[in-house]
C-alpha cells in the first residue's frame, strides 16, 4: 500500500460522525448521536455534549435521504408520538477525527462536512428502532413565491459598490 493510500486509510479509519436532532422547536432538547464508541465501548464527547453510541444508519442523495436509529431508550419513539413525528425537526450531521474527541475543555471547532436537513416524516418506528425521512431545507425543486425586497428591510439593496 502507497503512502497516501495508507493516509487516506488512517483518516478513514479514525473520522467519527456525529448526529445532532434538535427538537428544541418542540420544547425538548437536542438529541446527540453517534454510532461509534470509545475503544472501551463507551458514549463519545465532543466539545462539552456526551453523544450516545447507537446502531444507526444514515443515507443521503442530495436533496433528500434517511436516517434509522436504533431507538434503545425509547426516547425518540415518544418523542415521535408525542409531537407530530418530529416533522420539521432539524438534523444536523458533521463529521470530526476520534483525534478530537474531548472532555469540552479544547475550545477549536474541529468539525468539517456540517449538513443540516429537516425531518420530511417518519419512514418506520417500532419500539426498537426509529426510521426518518430527511429532506435538505434549500431544496431548489421545490416552486418558492417571489419576494420583492425593499430598502427599509435590506437598506444595502440597490447600491453598487465602486
Amino acid at each position: 500500500m502507497s503512502l497516501a493510500q495508507e493516509f487516506v486509510k488512517s483518516i478513514i479509519d479514525t473520522r467519527v460522525d456525529l448526529f445532532q436532532l434538535d427538537a428544541s422547536g418542540f420544547g425538548e432538547g437536542v438529541i446527540y448521536l453517534t454510532p461509534k464508541t470509545k475503544e472501551d465501548g463507551g458514549n463519545l464527547s465532543f466539545r462539552g455534549d456526551t453523544y450516545l453510541a447507537t446502531p444507526m444508519q444514515y443515507r443521503e442523495t442530495g436533496k433528500e435521504g434517511s436516517l434509522i436509529i436504533a431507538d434503545v431508550m425509547g426516547e425518540i419513539f415518544s418523542y415521535l408520538k408525542q409531537y407530530q413525528g418530529l416533522s420539521s425537526a432539524v438534523l444536523y450531521k458533521f463529521s470530526t477525527l476520534r483525534k478530537f474527541l474531548d472532555d469540552g475543555s479544547d475550545p477549536q471547532d474541529y468539525r468539517f462536512g456540517t449538513r443540516r436537513w429537516e425531518v420530511d416524516c417518519p419512514d418506520s418506528a417500532s419500539k426498537s428502532h426509529v426510521g426518518f425521512r430527511i429532506k435538505n431545507p434549500l431544496n431548489l425543486n421545490e416552486k418558492y413565491t417571489q419576494r420583492i425586497v425593499t430598502l427599509n428591510e435590506f437598506p444595502a439593496a440597490g447600491r453598487v459598490r465602486g
